[in-house]
């Protein structure tokens, strides 16, 4: 039997305790890797409303859009300009396509030159959509354009909003399956899957569709409580100012 001396430690007890701590290090990497997924979706999601949100303080409060049953060719046109080379909407692309560099540095093998080809997918994804779109919503005689419902109360809103998410409103006023939509949709996908130089197989768009119809619902439920958004920030930009000139004013 060995006795261990005051000058020779247990290196058992040390290498046990070692495995220890890289079980606890590898389950939280493991743990980090799961999450990662989710917070890069909710980070998108924040900075795909903010730019909203500050463009909508830039733009008139009380823009009105026509009626369905109206809606004539010159409508769509513009609703389809707007849709798609305002600076509004090409800066919000711009900065959904930043957040996504962060989180994707050590993917890119060209760092200077990933930027503007990730950029440029989004732009042409993003107009091959709006134009199939706009022409798939004439030649189906759908209104792609999402308005609150002008119910009251939160839960009958919500509801509207998810219930609504998939249908667009047909010229007799019947809500439908938005097929025009669906076709603006698998045709972004095509082009981003060109522009990657990927094979265009049934499996991944099938499977990138799936993930782009939950768009859908942030879509619905935003367009369905955008006016109280607006509300909001109007009257948070109209105190921050006057908060600051109190304080200054009492400032000694």
């Amino acid at each position: 039997m060995r006795i261990f001396s005051a000058a020779e430690p247990n290196t058992g007890t040390a290498e046990t305790a070692d495995r220890k701590n890289c079980r606890r290090v590898g389950v939280s990497f493991s743990y980090l890797r799961d999450i990662l997924p989710i917070l890069i979706i909710t980070g998108k999601v924040a900075v795909y409303r903010l730019t909203l949100i500050l463009s909508l303080l830039i733009c008139p409060l009380g823009a009105q859009t026509p009626d369905a049953n109206t809606l004539g060719w010159q409508d769509r046109w513009e609703h389809y300009v707007e849709r798609t080379f305002s600076w509004q909407r090409i800066g919000m692309v711009a900065a959904e396509t930043a957040f996504d560099q962060t989180f994707q540095l050590r993917k890119c093998g060209r760092p200077p030159y990933c930027f503007p080809h990730e950029f440029g997918r989004a732009v042409a994804a993003r107009t091959a959509r709006t134009t199939i779109e706009l022409g798939a919503g004439a030649l189906l005689r759908q209104d792609l354009r999402r308005k609150p419902s002008g119910l009251e109360g939160f839960r009958p809103r919500l509801m509207f909003a998810l219930t609504h998410a998939v249908l667009a409103k047909g010229t007799n006023g019947e809500w439908r399956p938005a097929y025009s939509r669906f076709a603006g949709t698998l045709g972004g996908l095509a082009v981003c899957t060109a522009w990657d130089g990927k094979p265009m197989t049934a499996g991944h768009l099938g499977q990138a569709f799936g993930w782009s119809v939950t768009n859908y619902f942030q879509d619905s439920l935003f367009a369905e409580f955008e006016p109280d958004m607006k509300r909001m920030a109007k009257r948070v930009w109209q105190t921050v100012p006057k908060l600051s000139r109190k304080q200054s004013l009492t400032t000694p």
